[in-house]
C-alpha cells in the first residue's frame, strides 16, 4: 500500500510544479524545479520499496491477527487453543498446518503416563523446536515423547523468534515451575547461529525479550545478569511512530549489524548459565544441545559451534545426526522456499533424543 510518505511527496511534487507556471522570478523556478525532481523521485523509491518489501511480506507466513501475544517474560506467546497458519510463495503452498497452544501456554505435547512416567523432558528452542510448518504430531518434542512409549512427559517450550535468553528467562523467572507438572529430567536446546544475534538484541521482532549481559568471572568462566528487556527506555516518539509509516525507514530498520566476539561470548555465557541453573534447581538432570548447523551465516557462523564445546557443553550436531545432512541440508527442509527442518528431520532427531538423551 502506498505510505504517508508517498502521498506527501507527490503533493508536495505536484505544488512545486504549479508554483514554477505561476512564477516569474527566475530563481523560485529553478528552486522549484529540482525541488519537484527530488520530491518525485523519492515517491517513486518510496513506492518502488513499498512494492518489493510488500511481496516480500506476502512469502512469509500468514498467521491469525490476534496469534501473536505479548509476554513480559519471554518477550511474546501464542494465544491459546488451535490457530490456522499457512505459507505461500508465489502460488505455491508450502505449509497449511493448525498449531495447537494449550493452557500452559506451550504447544500440545504427546500422551504419556502421568504421574508414572519415568522421565521429564523440558524442550527450549525457536521455529525450529516448536515446528513451524509441521502438524502438531509431527514436531521434534512431540515425536521423541510417542517414541519414547509415553514414558516421559513433554514440554515444548519453543517459539518463533526465542533463543537461549528466553530459556535462562523462563527457567530464572518460574516460568517452567508454572507450566511443568513434573521434575525435569532432561533439558533439551535446539540452538542455531542466529541465536547470537538474538541473544544480543539485533533484531527488531523481539525486542521485548529478556536481555543478559556479561559479568566478567575469574578464571576466564563467565557469568550474565538479567538487565529487563531491549526495548525498555526505548519507546519510541511521535516523529518515531511517523518515520516507521515510510516503506524505506522500515528497510533501513530492517538492517542489523552482524554479531562480533562480544556477542558470541554473551551467547556462550548464557547457555553455559542455564545449564548451571537447571543442574541446580533439577539435580541429577541432564543438559543437551541440539545443533542446527546453517553454514555461511557471517564470518562467526562456523566458530559458535566449536565455543559453545569448548564451553563443556554436551552438544549433539545435526551433521553427526542426519544421514547426507552436511552435503545436502536442502533435503531437510520444509521446502525451496522454507529452511526449517522438515517432518523427515524431527523424526529422525527425535529417534536419536529417545535412544541417546532418554537411553
Amino acid at each position: 500500500m502506498p505510505s504517508l510518505f508517498t502521498w506527501f511527496s507527490a503533493a508536495a511534487a505536484i505544488a512545486c510544479f504549479m508554483v514554477v507556471r505561476r512564477s516569474k522570478r527566475r530563481a523560485v523556478r529553478i528552486l522549484c524545479v529540482n525541488t519537484g525532481i527530488l520530491l518525485l523521485m523519492f515517491c517513486a523509491v518510496e513506492t518502488a520499496f513499498g512494492y518489493l518489501l510488500s511481496r516480500r511480506n506476502s512469502t512469509l507466513a500468514q498467521y491469525p491477527g490476534d496469534y501473536f501475544q505479548p509476554d513480559d517474560v519471554l518477550g511474546g506467546a501464542a494465544r491459546h487453543g488451535a490457530s490456522r497458519v499457512r505459507e505461500i510463495h508465489g502460488g505455491t503452498v508450502v505449509y497449511d498446518v493448525t498449531y495447537t497452544i494449550g493452557v500452559n501456554g506451550l504447544r500440545v505435547a504427546p500422551p504419556d503416563s502421568g504421574a508414572a512416567a519415568r522421565q521429564c523432558a523440558i524442550f527450549f528452542g525457536d521455529s525450529f523446536m516448536f515446528g513451524e510448518g509441521l502438524a502438531d504430531t509431527l514436531t521434534l518434542p512431540y515425536r521423541a515423547g510417542v517414541i519414547a512409549g509415553g514414558g516421559v512427559r513433554v514440554y515444548n517450550f519453543g517459539f518463533h523468534g526465542f533463543g537461549a535468553q528466553q530459556m535462562l528467562a523462563a527457567l530464572e523467572q518460574k516460568r517452567v515451575d508454572s507450566a511443568v507438572e513434573c521434575r525435569p529430567s532432561h533439558i533439551i536446546y535446539e540452538g542455531i547461529p542466529d541465536h547470537v544475534a538474538r541473544a544480543a538484541g539485533l533484531y527488531k521482532f523481539m525486542t521485548h525479550g529478556p536481555r543478559y549481559e556479561i559479568l566478567p568471572g575469574s578464571g576466564g568462566a563467565d557469568s550474565v545478569a538479567y538487565r529487563g528487556h531491549f526495548d525498555d527506555g526505548h519507546e519510541p516518539g511521535v516523529l518515531g511512530r511517523v518515520l516507521s509509516t515510510s516503506w524505506i525507514y522500515r528497510w533501513l530498520a530492517s538492517l542489523n549489524p552482524p554479531p562480533d566476539d562480544a556477542d558470541l561470548r554473551r551467547y556462550v555465557a548464557i547457555v553455559v548459565a542455564a545449564q548451571r541453573l537447571s543442574a541446580a534447581k533439577y539435580p541429577g538432570s541432564t543438559f543437551d544441545v541440539l545443533w542446527w548447523p546453517i553454514h555461511g551465516m557471517g564470518p562467526l557462523g562456523d566458530q559458535v559451534l566449536p565455543a559453545l564445546r569448548q564451553a563443556g557443553l554436551h552438544v549433539h550436531s545435526a551433521d553427526d545426526i542426519l544421514p547426507g545432512f552436511p552435503q545436502s541440508p536442502s533435503a531437510y527442509w520444509l521446502s525451496a522456499y522454507d529452511a526449517h527442518p522438515n517432518a523427515r528431520a524431527d523424526d529422525l532427531l527425535a529417534h536419536y533424543v529417545a535412544r541417546v538423551i532418554f537411553k
